[in-house]
């Protein structure tokens, strides 16, 4: 189940009104994730973010003064598929024009913020670790035009929408990383103009998984099924299949063998702390 990136929505209207409601569609698939990134002039804040009337979690709101704008980054994990609405709503009329982002993903373990850093000198220069086949979900604000890609590890990336809100805002999606390890993210804004950079990392759903005997002679059949951060060995039995199915934080060991199953497992969950 490989981090597959789906639908993209890109909004940059003027709201007049304390709320604003447009439609996405969501994509099918398992470990679906909806990712919302926003920006508007700080005369007013965000209360919340729903898809389908759910509410999306904030991760993060931060006001730049020097800037005079205020960004946000919502997520919502297992957003239901199809096409639904989006709603933004302020804590006040919102007479300006705003920014709003929204990426589908699927094969998706979540999202975690990297970084987020007010404006310095064009290219605005980050390095950070990442894991391996994450994708970085990048952008930055500055009071100059952004005409060229930013860059990661030296190798431009085009820019998914540049939005006028006041200020200008720009943002990428890089391709699945090869390693695990730093990463180089430059936001650029023309002439050297100042610029932010904020940096979220999109995370595969098969990071941090390991499977143990997925594999064994005979006539016997061991399936594993895992999620993020779990160790399966042998778990279950059934009709001479081993099944390993587990919930966050325990590990399973096979306890007893015996001629007639070949594998039969007593299991006592450990937690771990």
């Amino acid at each position: 189940m490989a981090l597959t990136v789906g639908n993209k929505t890109f909004v940059n209207i003027t709201p007049s009104s304390s709320g604003y409601l447009f439609a996405h569609t969501q994509d099918a698939g398992q470990a679906r994730f909806l990712l919302v990134a926003l920006c508007m002039p700080h005369t007013v804040d965000y209360t919340s973010v729903t898809y389908n009337g759910v509410n999306m979690s904030l991760l993060l709101n931060f006001n730049s003064s020097s800037l005079s704008q205020r960004w946000a980054v919502f997520g919502l994990a297992n957003p239901p598929a199809g096409n639904y609405n989006v709603l933004l709503t302020f804590s006040g009329t919102q007479w300006n024009a705003i920014s709003a982002s929204v990426i589908s993903f699927t094969g998706c373990a979540g999202v975690k913020l990297v970084g987020n850093d007010n404006i310095a000198t064009s290219p605005n220069v980050k390095i950070n670790k990442y894991n391996l086949n994450s994708r970085i979900y990048a952008f930055g604000v500055s009071g100059t035009n952004q005409s060229n890609p930013y860059t990661i590890n030296g190798s431009n990336v085009a820019l998914e929408f540049t939005h006028n809100v006041g200020s200008i805002i720009s943002g990428i999606l890089s391709n699945p990383l090869t390693s695990y390890g730093d990463a180089v993210v430059n936001t650029i804004a023309d002439g050297g103009g100042s610029i932010s950079n904020t940096r979220i990392e999109i995370l595969d759903y098969t990071a941090g998984l390991v499977a143990i005997n997925t594999e064994i002679g005979g006539n016997r059949t061991i399936l594993n099924e895992f999620k993020k951060g779990l160790i399966a060995i042998n778990t279950d039995v059934v009709d001479k299949r081993v099944f390993n199915v587990f919930v966050k934080g325990f590990i399973g060991i096979t306890t007893e063998v015996t001629p007639s199953l070949n594998i039969q497992n007593k299991v006592t969950p450990i937690e771990i702390v």
